[in-house]
């Protein structure tokens, strides 16, 4: 558990001393290998390893194929091959092998280039392996137009001797180090996962097209990813960076297939879209602005749809607590009795789904604020807005329904559900029992949003510790709360991790004071077990004297 902004994680070598050699040499030879060049001392030993590692003396000739980003937009269309007799970059120079990669990629006819997803390696592959003749490649970085057709190109070669085809790609940009970290979680499963185009296209990598291409190579030729080693420019100069930081991956392949598999969640705490908040934040350009700072969706040089660079964005679920009903019209809502209650324009969604939020839990104590209609609407809105409600959720005797969804992520089952406790009867427990173990009979992994507590207090009560520990004696495996609207404690029960309250995530409290501010939680679960949370804080208050 962290609960620090930032988690640094610490950069991990595995001893490879011990790399058995393979029993016969296959032609081709896979890594995904970076162009962000810090440190690069990494980058060298990386390249020792696999000259080690591959069995490639550095006496023989060695064909080495890149494949890049167009970092520059030189492309006219999806991919290109840079021709000529050598390749200069930066005053290092390497020959262009005569072999085509692929014949029918058209030609960029130059000697001299600033691409330093394809240049910053040549220093490297010089030192290495001095005999090598390269097959430069750049591509659109997102579009993965022709990607299979080159794929088949490579392929088709009958290249002689020992072939190492690379691809050079940076993985998270401007996203501090948890989320990096995360981003980069994802990103690993998936190389070891996926089954086609559509898994690679919501990472968080400067060139998804370049890792389904390698990638898709090295499946064909039964060869797995393993992780050599994963660093930051935050873990390297050993503070968060912020929008400045970019991660790394350098990545091997081997017959050996690893277990490696899981999946990622963010979820965020209480929203409204009522009172002070759609006050304060009435037009689209306000929604945007108050979320800028924290979700990176400012304006960059690079253009956000090749290289997209929100926190959020391509994490598995994203989600958060719905207190409010949400409709189109205020007409449509119809009062109740209730002291406090809620209604909130659709405004918000659009954008909350543009920044990838999923998920929204809708069992508590104000989804039917306004009755059954507001609360059908809401459910209308928020799958419009592909954002999933979840919850079981029940008004009075007449409407109760349980919007549980049901999934599978690289293979992985999985079902997320929303429990209420603040008015619905205990009795009903055994009925949200049943659910979950209904989900285990059915190999899901069960996500339990749970709303719970007792306002203002910052630490959990006994009776949300003793419905959480039920909970996870019912097959629940990650327990998230909401409802105190403030922080409170995390422990684990039986190796399941309870976040008892996340507090606010867009309110308009002032008091007590920490009302103000939230937590998000990160969550990586992996298959064998292991989960692992981050936490860090968010400005949750909108809130205006002069209002």
């Amino acid at each position: 558990m962290c609960l620090l902004m930032v988690c640094l994680r610490l950069r991990i070598v595995k001893d490879h001393t011990e790399t058995p050699a393979r029993e016969s040499t296959p032609q081709s030879y896979f890594a995904i290998v970076p162009h962000f060049v810090i440190q690069p001392n990494t980058i060298q030993n990386f390249y020792t390893f696999l000259q080690t590692s591959y069995h490639i003396d550095k006496s023989e000739p060695l064909h080495i194929i890149i494949i890049s980003p167009d970092h520059f937009n030189v492309l006219t269309g999806d991919m290109a091959k840079f021709c000529g007799k050598k390749l200069c970059y930066q005053n290092t120079c390497l020959p262009i092998d005569e072999r085509k990669a692929s014949d029918e990629l058209p030609c960029i006819d130059t000697e001299n280039i600033t691409e330093h997803g394809i240049g910053a390696q040549f220093s490297f592959i010089k030192n290495t392996f001095p005999h090598a003749k390269i097959s430069p490649i750049i591509v659109q970085p997102k579009k993965f137009v022709g990607d299979t057709k080159l794929i088949s190109g490579i392929i088709d070669q009958k290249f002689q001797g020992k072939t190492l085809i690379l691809a050079s790609v940076d993985f998270s940009h401007y996203t501090d180090e948890n989320f990096a970290w995360l981003h980069d979680q994802k990103s690993f499963y998936t190389l070891n996962n996926a089954t086609g185009i559509q898994d690679y296209s919501s990472l968080e990598v400067d060139c998804p097209s370049c890792l389904y291409v390698v990638n898709s190579l090295a499946q064909k030729n039964k060869e797995y990813p393993q992780l050599y080693l994963r660093d930051s420019s935050s873990t390297i100069v050993g503070k968060n960076l912020g929008t400045g930081n970019t991660s790394r991956q350098f990545i091997s392949y081997s017959d050996q297939k690893t277990e490696a598999n899981g999946f990622t969640l963010a979820f965020f705490g209480d929203l409204i879209f009522d009172r002070q908040v759609a006050q304060f934040l009435s037009t689209d350009a306000s929604i945007e602005n108050h979320f800028k700072t924290f979700f990176q969706s400012e304006n960059t040089d690079l253009d956000p749809q090749i290289y997209p660079h929100r926190k959020l964005f391509g994490i598995d679920f994203v989600g958060f607590n719905l207190e409010t009903p949400i409709v189109q019209d205020a007409k449509d809502c119809i009062a109740s009795h209730k002291q406090v209650q809620f209604c909130s324009s659709d405004i918000i969604l659009p954008y909350l789904s543009e920044l990838w939020f999923n998920i929204a839990n809708v069992a508590n104590n104000h989804t039917f604020d306004w009755g059954t209609q507001a609360h059908q609407e809401t459910i209308q809105l928020l799958k419009q807005n592909n954002i999933q409600p979840i919850g079981y959720v029940r008004n009075s005797t007449y409407f109760q329904k349980n919007y549980e969804w049901k999934t599978s992520i690289r293979g992985i089952p999985i079902a997320r559900e929303g429990f209420d406790f603040t008015i619905t009867p205990r009795r009903l427990f055994s009925g949200y029992c049943d659910i979950l173990k209904k989900n285990k009979t059915e190999g899901r992994i069960s996500l339990v949003a749970v709303h719970r507590g007792t306002e203002y207090q910052t630490t959990h009560d006994a009776s949300q510790e003793s419905i959480a520990k039920q909970l996870i004696q019912c097959w629940a495996d990650i327990i998230i709360g909401t409802h105190p609207h403030v922080t409170q404690d995390i422990w684990r029960y039986q190796g399941k991790p309870i976040i008892y309250s996340l507090g606010n995530f867009l309110f308009d409290m002032q008091n007590p004071p920490a009302t103000k501010i939230g937590w998000y939680v990160l969550i990586d679960y992996q298959i064998n077990g292991s989960i692992t949370l981050l936490t860090g804080n968010i400005n949750a208050s909108i809130y205006k004297s002069s209002f």
